[in-house]
C-alpha cells in the first residue's frame, strides 16, 4: 500500500484552443443573433454627493455656486472619501429613477439642484456625457470569436474525455 502509483491526464479546454477554426459567417451570424449585447448605452460621468437633510445639501450647493469645488465641499460636509463620490461613467439603468432623468438632462459641468430619494438628499455633478452607440461588426468580432471558441474548446474536451473513457473501458492501457 505505501508504493501507490497514480496516473492521470488532464483536458483543458485553454490547451485545445489552437485546434479550433471559427468560419467569418458563424460570427457574423452570432453578432446578429447577439446584437443587443453591443448595444453601449448612454452614459454620464457622474460625481454624486449624499446629504442627510435638506438645509446641508442646500448649504453645500450654496458653497459650490461661490466657486468652491464639488468634491471639495462634499468631503468636508459629510466626512466621505472622495473616492465615493466620483461614480464614473453610468448608464440610466444603474441609477434610481428619482435621478435618472435629471442626470441624463444636465450638461457637463452642471451641478444640480438638491433631489430628494429614500436615502437622502442628492446633489448631482456631471463631468461628461457620452452618447450610447452600437459596436460594430468589426469592434465586437474578437469578442464574439474568443466566446465561440471557447465555447467549441469545452464541446471538445467533453468529446475527448468520453473517446478517452471508451477507450479506458475497452481494455486500452
Amino acid at each position: 500500500p505505501e508504493y501507490r502509483t497514480v496516473t492521470y491526464v488532464a483536458i483543458r479546454p485553454v490547451d485545445l484552443l489552437d485546434e479550433i477554426n471559427v468560419d467569418e459567417e458563424v460570427i457574423l451570424s452570432e453578432y446578429e443573433y447577439r446584437i443587443d449585447e453591443f448595444v453601449i448605452p448612454d452614459q454620464v460621468d457622474l460625481d454624486m454627493v449624499v446629504f442627510a437633510t435638506q438645509e446641508g445639501s442646500l448649504r453645500a450647493l450654496d458653497q459650490i455656486k461661490q466657486g468652491e469645488n464639488f468634491t471639495d465641499v462634499g468631503v468636508r460636509e459629510t466626512g466621505i472619501e472622495e473616492t465615493d463620490i466620483k461614480l464614473g461613467l453610468v448608464s440610466s439603468e444603474y441609477l434610481m429613477p428619482e435621478l435618472r432623468d435629471i442626470a441624463f438632462n444636465l450638461l457637463p459641468g452642471d451641478v444640480s439642484d438638491p433631489i430628494q430619494s429614500d436615502f437622502g438628499w442628492h446633489l448631482l455633478k456631471i463631468n461628461n456625457v457620452i452618447p450610447g452607440y452600437t459596436q460594430d461588426f468589426q469592434e465586437a468580432r474578437s469578442t464574439i470569436r474568443d466566446d465561440l471558441l471557447v465555447e467549441r474548446a469545452i464541446d471538445l474536451v467533453f468529446d475527448l474525455s468520453n473517446h478517452f473513457e471508451d477507450e479506458l473501458a475497452s481494455g486500452a492501457s
